[in-house]
């Protein structure tokens, strides 16, 4: 189970890189849509198309995925540094927690200590 936790991590600390990338696929496969089967022509002249509407659109798009991916990459390292505080603090609490095993000391109704260990 933790090798596949591990993997998610490591896929997960390139998310704005994966974005750009599924940008770019997306920009293509769009303009491949459009090429071959509602408008004809060629792929290379719906890649670089003249038209603004459509750049505005495809670039609206991809600025909103990228930063999705860049919001999800704050998530993730934001979840991994608080991993990594839990870590911490449950290794301070078992030490505590430890150590209440040594000895317990108490007080009688005539206020004298005592002291027993465990």
């Amino acid at each position: 189970m933790k090798a596949k936790i591990t993997n998610s991590i490591n896929i997960a600390d390139n998310l704005i890189w994966l974005g750009i990338g599924f940008c770019a696929l997306f920009w293509i496969l769009e303009s491949a849509i459009h090429a071959f089967i509602f408008n004809g022509g060629s792929l290379i002249r719906h890649i670089f198309t003249p038209d603004i509407n459509e750049i505005w659109m495809r670039f609206l798009l991809v600025t909103l995925f990228i930063l999705f991916s860049i919001r999800a990459q704050f998530f993730v390292n934001q979840f991994k540094r608080l991993e990594e505080a839990l870590r911490t603090s449950e290794k301070g609490l078992a030490t505590t927690l430890n150590a209440f095993g040594d000895a317990v000391i108490t007080t009688d109704a005539e206020d004298l200590i005592w002291l027993s260990r465990t």
